[in-house]
């Protein structure tokens, strides 16, 4: 009985060290301050850690989520989004085991001086895997 204990045990510990190493997304903005354009430029930053090369989504399909709410606590919240869906997306590139790659997307952000944004990003590979990154907080200057 111990020694069954003893084995699931490893097995589960085996398990959770596997899936540390996996691949993850940041997002960060040239800026904090969104540009009378709206136009924001992410950098977008790809991390795998794991020893194995790993597929990982183009930068042509994704989904931006803004969930954009009043600094002052007058205005009402609400959450805007985009969505760059490509027909026939080309399929999943291979990010080598502990290396980093970079891209760029360009999202419009439409906030007001009393307003700041969350942003967040989600990328969806061809093979079904989805990578959400981080949030970053946008503001207008007054």
């Amino acid at each position: 009985m111990r020694v069954l204990f003893l084995i699931s045990s490893f097995f589960v510990v085996t398990a959770s060290v596997a899936s540390a190493g996996d691949v993850k997304v940041f997002i960060a903005s040239r800026s904090s301050l969104v540009p009378a354009s709206g136009k924001v430029v992410f950098d977008v930053y790809w991390f795998n850690t794991a020893e194995k090369p790993r597929g990982i989504p183009n930068t042509k399909s994704y989904s931006i989520m803004q969930v954009i709410d009043s600094c002052s606590g007058k205005l009402l919240g609400r959450a805007d989004g985009s969505v760059i869906v490509v027909d026939h997306p080309d399929p999943d590139r291979v990010i080598p085991a502990r290396t980093m790659l970079h891209d760029q997307i360009v999202e419009d952000v439409r906030i007001t001086a009393d307003e700041f944004a969350e942003v967040y990003a989600r990328f969806r590979g061809t093979r079904g895997g989805t990578f959400k990154s981080n949030s970053v907080i946008l503001t207008k200057r007054r």
